[in-house]
């Protein structure tokens, strides 16, 4: 971050200090000070584009697992322009079911769930931030249906006015927004393949470009490991969906000093679900 912005060492720091700092340490108005008052975000649930919002957002989630802790197990970042960051937050939250709200009455249940937040940053504040959080694994834990937490969902979109399902793509955004796809050819390759896995339904992708223990954490709080079981989750994903459009939203390479490679891919597929996969029999 520049000079003028010494309160943080770096976007790293600014994005794991508040995190902490509005969460776990309960200071809730600072979020007036780190997000823009017009601050967008969008969720599954829908889309707000008020400082408020994100308030009355944060203290719901904090009524209802008012231990959570926010673990944060990486930052990817990219400084698109000066000034203007781009930060792809992995978080693993331990939290137990002690409030009412959105998730049902309060079950005492212990949970363990991951999210990403993506934030686009300017000069020490949020403008624009895109939350997916792992709803799945917090239905399991407390015993609730997916299935109808899911259809809850869509209704809240379209009783709002928004499609179930219409993330903000920047792949198209001018380039003063200080947002971008990274031209790196690992980032490209990974892309590519991605892209590929819904329109061309080209599995055989996976075997190329996982290494063969590879593991990675699905929805549902699910570990998969091996090229059978990350083949079979993409599979069952994709049979779902029938016709699909693949976008490509935000794509960040990073090379730091005694790290690996990392990516952050942020993508949307919208479609129907029309064939019979991981979600059970179709429902249009």
């Amino acid at each position: 971050m520049s000079a003028t912005e010494l309160e943080f060492a770096d976007i790293t720091d600014f994005i794991l200090r508040i995190t902490k700092r509005i969460w776990e340490e309960r200071h809730v108005e600072d979020i007036r000070k780190y997000y823009t008052a017009d601050c967008r975000v969008e969720t599954p649930a829908g889309i707000t584009s008020n400082v408020e919002a994100v308030i009355q957002s944060t203290l719901e989630t904090l009524n209802q697992f008012p231990d959570r802790q926010l673990l944060g197990e990486d930052v990817i970042w990219s400084e698109d322009q000066p000034d203007y960051f781009y930060s792809s937050h992995r978080i693993f939250s331990t939290m137990t079911h002690l409030g009412e709200g959105n998730f049902g009455k309060r079950t005492g249940e212990k949970i363990g769930v991951r999210t990403i937040a993506d934030c686009a940053v300017y000069k020490n504040q949020i403008y624009d931030e895109w939350l997916v959080r792992d709803h799945a694994a917090i239905l399991s834990d407390i015993g609730l249906l997916l299935q109808d937490f899911a259809l809850t969902l869509v209704e809240a979109r379209s009783e709002m006015g928004q499609k179930p399902i219409h993330f903000h793509s920047l792949e198209n955004r001018p380039n003063a927004d200080g947002l971008h796809l990274s031209d790196r050819d690992s980032a490209q390759h990974y892309l590519w393949g991605y892209r590929n896995l819904f329109d061309e339904s080209a599995f055989g992708w996976v075997t190329e470009s996982y290494d063969r223990a590879a593991q990675i954490c699905a929805p549902g709080g699910v570990t998969l490991q091996g090229w059978d079981m990350i083949t079979d989750f993409w599979l069952g994903l994709r049979a779902s969906l029938g016709q699909v459009k693949f976008t490509a939203d935000h794509l960040i390479h990073r090379e730091d000093p005694r790290e690996p490679e990392r990516l952050a891919l942020r993508w949307t597929v919208t479609g129907q679900h029309e064939g019979r996969g991981r979600y059970g029999e179709p429902r249009g």
